[in-house]
Parts: structure tokens; C-alpha cells; sequence
């Protein structure tokens, strides 16, 4: 070790050797352990001063502080601006905080509970932190935000296969409404989107299929990412989605628009009740043997979806997605025999 310490015993600086042990140290009358390094001069045996292991020793007491509190570690406070690729500042805005909070968070002050619960369930859940990011790119500058989203991309499409698209198709249908819609209304808009994408764009829209559930086709992933949300609230001021920073072709933009006017309009019970009659979902039901009412995870098939929005744009003369309409039009005018 080439480093030097400086030893009070003989006023000067010494090479040195290294001692491991612990120290407790009292903050509001509760004692905290953790581990030290103690710099030892080799000329007199006596303890001498080495500020990199005086640091590592405050970094340490102040992770035990941390931890006997339930809060987030500093090394996942510092280490969530790499994680998704975005800056101190902009991270504060995004989350709606001071704009020098989380520098101040990054160099060791302790959170709030509510800021550590936060950081630490964005920082496990890269969903969340996605969910947060387009809620708050408005915030922030859109390099910020191309920069970040493109991190988080990378993470959800390793951890989470088809996340990003499914969150985004969904965050469309939100922009659109202004935030008029149901999470339920959400996940048949989806499914609609994602039935007629197999007619009119080169590639499905998803490759995930969404399940049989009782209320008809449900991607998990929504239910989960939507549930107890207020989207009123969180989308009444949303920018157009057409506004040059939408994620999807052109052809994509205009599927989610025309799939919106045609069956936007419905309630989510009424899409709901129009699923049940269709043969995609009634088959994944089938399959499963599953009784009305029941639970039942059966995914429905790629094949019986294509199958049947492919036919429904025969029966219904849908020749461009613009037509769509004509086939919510009929549903919901008169009981039709829908799984033909």
C-alpha cells in the first residue's frame, strides 16, 4: 500500500497497516453498529488518520441509520440515476420534488420515508419507473426523456418481454381520452387494437397474448399497472399523442386512433359483454373448461384472433381501419352471432 496516513504520535504522515472492527455510535438515543478500517502506524503502533476510511465509516454509520429506519440504502440512491440513465436534476422533477433533492439525497442526506419507499420501488420495479416516466416527461426536457426511455426499454425488455409496447398502447388510449376511460376500458381498447392489428398492419400490434378472464380478454400487466389509479386526474391535461414523440409508426397511430373513435364511446361493461361473443375468448374458455363466472388464465389464441378479426372485416366490408366503426356500429345495435 503506498497511500499515507498521518499519525499524532509522530507528527508526521507513515505508511501504515489495517485493522477491521466495528464501532456504535448513539443518534437519538439508539445505537447504531457498523464496520470501520482503522489505519495503524507501523513506526509507533499508535492509530493514525486516513481520510478515505473516515469517509467509509460515515457512508457505513449512516447506511445502519438507514437501515434500523427502513430507508433506502445510499448505494440504490445513488446508483437509480445510472440504473435508467437520467441526471440529478431532472430525476427530482420527474418525481416532483425540489429540483435539488436528490442531489442532496446523493450525497448521504437521509430521505423522507415516503422519498425511500418511492426510490426503492422504482429502483426493483423498472415498470413503475416507466409508468412515472410518461406521466411526468412534460417535466423534463424530451433529451431527458429520450435518453432515460430508451434505459428503461432496455431493462423491461430483458425482464419484462413485451411491456414497454403493451404499457404504451395503453398510455395512448389514456392521451387520447384525456383521461375519460376505465382501466377496463383501457384493456378492451387494447385488445381491439391488438385484434385488428393482425388484419391491417404487417406485424401484430403485441406479441403477448391477453388472457380469458371473466371479464373478458385482460393483459395482466395492465390490471396490475392500472388498479386503483385515477387516470381522470392524471391525464385531463394530457399532450396530444400525435405530437412527433409518439413510439409507433404511422400505420400504428392510425389503428389506435380509428380502434378509439369506434368503440371509445362504449362502456366498459357494454366491451366487456361484446368480448363474451366472441369466439377468440370464448374458446380460450373453452379450453380451459372454465364455468362462467370462473377464474381462468387460458391466454386466447393468435390464431383464433387473426381468424376472427379477419373475418369480421370480410362480414363487415372493413376494408381500411377506418371502417372499424362499422363493425362496433352493428354489435352494439343489434345481438349478433359473432364467433362465426
Amino acid at each position: 500500500m503506498n497511500e499515507l496516513a498521518y499519525c499524532p504520535q509522530c507528527r508526521k504522515r507513515v505508511s501504515f497497516d489495517v485493522r477491521e472492527g466495528s464501532r456504535s455510535t448513539l443518534l437519538d438515543g439508539v445505537a447504531y453498529g457498523y464496520p470501520i478500517k482503522q489505519a495503524v502506524c507501523r513506526e509507533c503502533g499508535a492509530k493514525a488518520v486516513y481520510d478515505p476510511f473516515r469517509e467509509e465509516a460515515e457512508l457505513a454509520f449512516n447506511d445502519a441509520v438507514r437501515k434500523g429506519n427502513g430507508l433506502v440504502s445510499l448505494e440504490k440512491v445513488r446508483e437509480l440515476p445510472k440504473r435508467y440513465n437520467i441526471g440529478k436534476r431532472p430525476l427530482s422533477l420527474l418525481l416532483g420534488w425540489g429540483e435539488i433533492t436528490y442531489t442532496r439525497l446523493m450525497a448521504g442526506q437521509a430521505p423522507s420515508k415516503s422519498h425511500s419507499d418511492l426510490i426503492e420501488r422504482l429502483y426493483d420495479d423498472p415498470s413503475a419507473y416507466y409508468r412515472v416516466l410518461i406521466k411526468g416527461k412534460d417535466r423534463i426536457t424530451k433529451t431527458a426523456y429520450r435518453k432515460s426511455e430508451r434505459a428503461v426499454r432496455v431493462l423491461l425488455d430483458g425482464e419484462f418481454p413485451e411491456a414497454v409496447k403493451i404499457y404504451e398502447v395503453a398510455d395512448y388510449f389514456c392521451q387520447l381520452s384525456k383521461g375519460d376511460i376505465t382501466p377496463m376500458m383501457v384493456q378492451k381498447l387494447t385488445y381491439y387494437a391488438h385484434g385488428f392489428s393482425y388484419v391491417f398492419l404487417e406485424n401484430p400490434l403485441l406479441s403477448q397474448q391477453p388472457r380469458a378472464w371473466a371479464a373478458g380478454p385482460v393483459y395482466g400487466q395492465l390490471w396490475h399497472e392500472f388498479k386503483g389509479r385515477d387516470l381522470e386526474s392524471e391525464y385531463a391535461h394530457a399532450s396530444d399523442p400525435s405530437d412527433g414523440s409518439s413510439p409507433f409508426s404511422a400505420d400504428e397511430e392510425r389503428l389506435l386512433e380509428d380502434v378509439y373513435a369506434a368503440f371509445g364511446r362504449y362502456s366498459a361493461t357494454m366491451l366487456s359483454r361484446m368480448t363474451h361473443a366472441e369466439s377468440p375468448w370464448k374458446n380460450a374458455r373453452k379450453r380451459a373448461g372454465a364455468e362462467a363466472g370462473a377464474i381462468c388464465r387460458e391466454p386466447l389464441s393468435a390464431q383464433d384472433m387473426a381468424r376472427f378479426f379477419g373475418g369480421v372485416a370480410e362480414r363487415f366490408n372493413v376494408r381500411s381501419s377506418g371502417d372499424i366503426v362499422r363493425y362496433a356500429e352493428a354489435a352494439f345495435s343489434a345481438p349478433l352471432p359473432l364467433d362465426s
